[in-house]
């Protein structure tokens, strides 16, 4: 899912700046579980999410205090699930093969997918589904985000969470909160701001639905498949 930053070309995935990498680089955690303060508002977000399929537009700002790099995209997110597309770059998985074109430079890679461990730095969308795997609920408040009032969340990264230092995560709604957008401050000091423009739920669908048929692409792409 490519993000175009403003001047520049930036991705989420293989194509993405250092610094966005910086900003996405959640490895999962393991070992010892630290306890999670309990956020019903949170809860009700993840179990509404967990039974459907979810689909959103984002925009995000990247500031390191020297430049701030500007992007934005689009998400389908079902489970083990995702479809991400922007600036080209496109991102299929059916929860076991995922696929990642680029349209520009005519090729795409065929890998394997292990839902379990998760690779976040290239495959972002999925900490909006993972966000209790990733961090802890330290406070919550009410708040407002793009001009709206919403629940914010402060949230501190578990073990295995590297390089970011807080989170706030801004929910809208009560009874069926959705994300109206992310704040993570890395432990170099850069802010990524994500701003979700529109969310939506709907009925889950065959997992099919999200594969990739290597065989649709032109003759003239390079195709490396690493399975």
């Amino acid at each position: 899912m490519a993000l175009e930053a403003s001047g520049a070309g930036c991705a989420f995935a293989e194509e993405a700046s250092p610094a966005l990498y910086a900003a996405w680089s959640v490895p999962a955690p393991h070992g010892g579980s630290v306890p999670q303060q309990s956020s019903g508002i949170l809860d009700r977000f993840i179990a509404e999410l967990s039974s459907s399929s979810a689909a959103f537009d984002y925009e995000y700002v990247l500031d390191n205090a020297k430049v701030k790099m500007t992007g934005s995209g689009n998400v389908v997110l079902q489970g083990s699930s995702f479809i991400m597309k922007g600036d080209g770059l496109e991102v299929y998985c059916d929860g076991s093969v995922k696929w990642t074109i680029d349209r520009n430079a005519s090729e795409a890679v065929a890998e394997s997918f292990d839902r379990e461990h998760p690779d976040y730095l290239a495959n972002p969308a999925l900490i909006v589904g993972d966000v209790s795997r990733v961090f802890s609920v330290v406070s919550e408040n009410s708040s407002s985000f793009g001009g709206k009032s919403v629940t914010a969340l402060h949230l501190a990264p578990l073990p295995g969470l590297k390089g970011i230092s807080s989170a706030v995560l801004y929910l809208s709604g009560a009874e069926s909160p959705v994300p109206a957008g992310l704040e993570m401050k890395m432990d170099d000091g850069i802010i990524l701001t994500l701003t979700v423009t529109s969310f939506s739920l709907s009925s889950r669908t065959d997992s099919s639905s999200f594969s990739f048929d290597g065989k649709t692409l032109p003759s003239d792409f390079i195709v490396t498949d690493l399975r």
